[in-house]
C-alpha cells in the first residue's frame, strides 16, 4: 500500500542514518535553546498558561471550554517541579519533542526513508506561524497536534501489520486527542472518511 523506491544501497543507508542523527541533534539543540530562553527571558505567563495554573489546582473532567488532558499532564509536572513557569515550559518542550518524534515515526513507517522522516519531523517548526504559536502560546492545540499525528501513525501501522498493539495505540491516540481538544473529532472523521476510500482498509 505504501510504495518505496526499493532496497537502499550501503551509501543510502549511511545517508539515512546521518539524516536521522542530524535531525535528533538539531531537535535537541532547538528544544534546549527554547527551554533556556523561555525560563531566562521572562517569568510572566501567557493567557493560556495562566488559566492552566489556576485549573491545575484540582482535577476535573473539563476546564472552561476545553477538555482536561493538558491540565492533567501539567499536574504531573507541578507535583514534581511546583506550579509555575518551569512546569509549564517543561511540558510544552516535551510535547514539542513528541510532535517531532511521532511525525518522524509516521513518515518512516509509511516510506521507510529516514531522510523524508527527518524532514517531516521538522515540518511543524518549518511553518513560521505554527513554529511561533506552538512554542510560545498555544497549549491544547499543541497537544491535539501530537494526538493527530499519533493517530495517523497508528493508522499506518494498522494498514501495514494490524497487530493488537497497533489497535491499542490507535485507541490511546484517539482518546488523547478527544481529551486534548474537542476539534480533534474533525480530524478523526476526516481520517475515517479517507480510510473508507481505500479497499484494504475498509474491513
Amino acid at each position: 500500500m505504501f510504495a518505496t523506491d526499493g532496497p537502499l544501497s550501503t551509501n543510502d543507508v549511511t545517508a539515512e542514518r546521518s539524516a536521522t542523527r542530524l535531525f535528533v541533534g538539531c531537535l535537541f539543540v532547538f528544544l534546549t535553546v527554547h527551554l533556556v530562553l523561555r525560563l531566562a527571558v521572562s517569568p510572566s505567563l501567557h493567557p493560556d498558561d495562566a488559566d492552566l495554573i489556576v485549573f491545575d489546582q484540582s482535577l476535573a473532567w473539563g476546564y472552561h471550554p476545553q477538555p482536561p488532558l493538558y491540565s492533567w499532564l501539567l499536574r504531573v509536572f507541578t507535583m514534581v517541579f511546583g506550579a509555575g513557569i518551569v512546569s509549564l515550559t517543561l511540558l510544552r518542550t516535551a510535547l514539542l519533542a513528541a510532535l517531532a518524534g511521532v511525525s518522524y515515526a509516521a513518515v518512516a513507517e509509511a516510506t521507510s526513508h529516514r531522510r523524508l522522516a527527518a524532514l517531516a519531523g521538522a515540518s511543524a517548526l518549518l511553518i513560521p506561524m505554527a513554529a511561533w504559536h506552538l512554542t510560545t502560546y498555544l497549549t491544547h492545540t499543541l497537544l491535539m497536534s501530537v494526538a493527530c499525528v499519533a493517530t495517523l501513525h497508528a493508522a499506518i501501522r494498522i494498514a501495514r501489520r494490524g497487530r493488537t498493539a497497533d489497535y491499542v495505540y490507535l485507541g490511546v491516540a484517539c482518546a488523547a486527542g478527544l481529551l486534548g481538544k474537542y476539534t480533534f473529532a474533525l480530524f478523526g472523521l476526516a481520517l475515517v472518511g479517507s480510510a473508507v476510500t481505500i479497499p484494504e482498509l475498509r474491513p
